[in-house]
């Protein structure tokens, strides 16, 4: 078994624990908005990054110990979970593509079913200017938002905390929604282009591993 072999296959292990920490990164971005939104949905691009990540992982060891032993089952069925991988990725992508404004449209009902409640509820309260302090939005879109439900607009709306009440152009411009939509989306872009990155990679993995299979005696 030389080198090179081996290098390729254990390099999905490093590819898997790279997911793992880049699913984890994205999920724990929306930790301060999630209570608002209640939308599961929100979380899927990042738990399937995880979860992909996890699998080749585990799939990966297993072609280590194949490649390394010469074992023709193992290298099989590394082959096999890598093309089974593949096509999950390929009908997650193509949903995320078809589903991209059903979900633009959850956030904002999520989101407006909570804001009306920001006078009687200090949760909500707290939870939506904690939002748009670290998110750097106001409203669901926009300061107007707060005139709408007759509530004084909060400081974690102002750009600039010098005279933001008495210049409303220091209001942050971006709705929340807005912005919680195009960062989900920016992340189901890395997930589609991670996906096809790794459908790459996975076939020249599984082509490999068949080959060398069929080597072993």
């Amino acid at each position: 078994m030389d080198a090179g072999r081996l290098n390729l296959v254990s390099s999905f292990q490093l590819i898997g624990i790279a997911l793992i920490v880049v699913g984890s990164l994205l999920l724990s971005n929306i930790a301060s908005f999630e209570d608002l939104v209640k939308d599961e949905g929100m979380k899927t691009p990042q738990i399937f990054i995880i979860v992909v990540g996890i699998i080749i992982f585990f799939i990966a060891t297993l072609g280590c110990c194949g490649a390394i032993r010469e074992n023709k089952c193992m290298l099989i069925m590394f082959a096999v979970f890598l093309l089974f991988i593949f096509v999950v990725q390929l009908a997650v992508g193509i949903y995320a593509l078809t589903h991209k404004d059903d979900f633009r449209q959850n956030v904002e009902k999520g989101l407006d079913k909570e804001f009306v409640k920001i006078g009687q509820d200090p949760k909500v309260k707290r939870l939506f200017e904690g939002m748009e302090r670290d998110w750097h939005c106001c409203g669901v879109r926009g300061h107007s938002d707060y005139d709408r439900i007759r509530h004084v607009v909060p400081e974690s709306c102002c750009a600039d905390m010098n005279n933001c009440h008495t210049r409303p152009n220091d209001y942050w411009p971006s709705g929340c929604s807005t912005v919680l939509t195009d960062f989900t989306g920016k992340a189901g872009d890395i997930l589609g282009g991670v996906a096809i990155a790794l459908s790459l990679i996975e076939i020249v993995g599984a082509i490999f591993a068949l080959r060398l299979a069929s080597k072993v005696k």
